[in-house]
């Protein structure tokens, strides 16, 4: 089967993230994990994924502190950014970041709902650079 696309997930709670591999692997997707947001940069960079998810909810760096991160990287170098969470969230006083950011996917997730939204989001033409 020929690789759709390379997506990042950095997502520290284990059946969740093995979820995600499994249903974004079978897809036809390459996909790499990470536990949190720390170093997410430099992986993206080696890595150069067409997508990342970030749970919002993660130790040393969130969700939110890699999304401030991966916005800082040039435009072309950036992969479309989505926040994945339960919506239990206090979104006060990010709503700046969230309009930067490609979308939020919630949780729970269905296999359907999650494979369609990324195969939707990868089909998309690309975004405006933000500024």
């Amino acid at each position: 089967m020929e690789t759709k696309a390379r997506i990042l997930i950095a997502e520290d709670h284990v059946p969740t993230r093995r979820l995600l591999r499994n249903i974004l692997s079978r897809a036809g997707h390459e996909v790499v994990c990470t536990v949190n947001g720390e170093g997410i940069v430099a992986t993206v960079t080696s890595f150069r994924p067409h997508l990342v998810l970030l749970d919002v909810r993660m130790p040393k760096v969130d969700g939110f502190g890699a999304a401030r991160a991966l916005l800082g990287l040039p435009a072309d170098e950036r992969p479309l950014i989505v926040l994945i969470t339960a919506f239990s969230e206090t979104w006060e006083g990010l709503e700046p970041l969230l309009t930067h950011v490609d979308g939020i996917i919630p949780k729970p997730f269905s296999h359907a709902s999650l494979t369609a939204w990324v195969d939707k989001s990868l089909s998309a033409p690309p975004r405006p650079p933000s500024g």
